[in-house]
């Protein structure tokens, strides 16, 4: 055995998740104690045909998602802010701000889990 192939499997070896037999690239390999993390369910046949960044950003997504889930309820109708009370109208546009990325994530979570996750 090859120095070059004992180090490689130092390193698979100390990495130590199934993900990591699926990697195409030395960045999968880094990233794929992260998605596996993230969701552990993935099938082989997702992690041998889609790019691990990819399915990085769908899990990152779709947990953006549920921490971003309808902000204007959270809000509520007014906010305290410093002692001063402000109604929701007030507000909006933060809230709109927020709208696009929302429509973003939706949208790229779809896109991924029609291509992907058919």
């Amino acid at each position: 055995m090859s120095i070059k192939s004992k180090i490689n499997h130092i390193i698979l070896k100390k990495l130590n998740n199934p993900y990591v037999s699926f990697a195409h690239s030395p960045e999968e390999i880094l990233v794929s104690g992260i998605l596996y993390h993230m969701n552990a369910e993935l099938r082989p046949e997702e992690l041998r045909r889609y790019d691990f960044e990819t399915l990085l950003v769908y899990e990152h997504a779709k947990k953006a998602l549920k921490e971003l889930d309808n902000p204007a309820a959270q809000i509520g109708n007014t906010i305290d802010t410093d002692g001063e009370t402000e109604n929701i109208e007030n507000k909006k546009s933060s809230c709109s701000t927020v709208t696009e990325p929302i429509k973003m994530l939706h949208n790229f979570i779809e896109k991924v889990e029609s291509t992907v996750f058919e």
